[in-house]
């Protein structure tokens, strides 16, 4: 998924999403969910595996190198939750502007 790969031994965190259709991954350091995925992929499982039932688990490999791949936590839900888009903290400063140019005006000697 990623080129700058995962191996500084540092902590990675994942988010696998998958709506039914559609599967994406999002990995980084920080552990705040990414608006935009690191990998989206169309998967239709049920097709894939000829079932409606499936097992989670985990695997990691280093070729013929040597590589330690600890799982710190893990968290599994059974509904989607997508990411929601956070409004721009933009909007707050333009509307307190907008009502500090308000009240100058209202304060003007007539």
């Amino acid at each position: 998924v990623r080129e700058d790969g995962f191996d500084n031994g540092e902590i990675w965190h994942a988010w696998v999403d998958y709506d039914g259709t559609t599967v994406e991954v999002r990995t980084n350091q920080t552990g705040i969910r990414s608006l935009l995925p690191d990998l989206t992929r169309v998967l239709d499982l049920p097709t894939i595996l000829g079932q409606d039932d499936a097992y989670i688990g985990f695997t990691s490999g280093t070729g013929a190198d040597y590589g330690n791949h600890d799982i710190l936590a893990w968290e599994y839900r059974d509904e989607f939750d997508p990411v929601q888009s956070v409004p721009a903290p933009v909007t707050g400063l333009v509307f307190g502007l907008a009502l500090l140019g308000l009240s100058r005006v209202r304060q003007r000697p007539v």
